[in-house]
């Protein structure tokens, strides 16, 4: 096995399983020894293959950063929905205006399930 230079570590973020081109080979080449190219040979002839095509590297990128701070999720909710409203509660419009806002947030969040 050839040593690799710090150039070619890596291939490219586009390449997947199915790339046989000749840098894919030159890489193979050079990064994977002969016990390892057997073995790959071997699962090769037996395993499908998949490509990682645009849409789905588009849609990668874009997923990357979108979970949820779940405490935040959980302060926010806490506010907008507080468990009690201390010793004095607010007038009744306001438990009202508060009851159809938890409802419309939970038919909303339903929706998306």
């Amino acid at each position: 096995m050839r040593k690799p230079t710090p150039a070619s570590n890596t291939p490219a973020q586009s390449e997947s399983d199915t790339n046989a081109t000749p840098a894919r080979a030159a890489w193979r080449a050079a990064h994977v020894n002969d016990a390892a190219h057997n073995l790959l040979d071997r699962d090769a002839a037996a395993f499908l293959h998949q490509s990682v095509s645009t849409p789905c590297l588009t849609a990668i990128r874009k997923a990357e950063g979108i979970g949820a701070d779940v405490e935040a999720v959980n302060r926010d909710f806490d506010l907008a929905f507080p468990e009690s409203y201390g010793e004095t509660p607010p007038p009744a419009s306001v438990l009202v205006a508060d009851a159809r806002a938890r409802w419309a947030a939970s038919r909303e969040a339903h929706r998306h399930v």
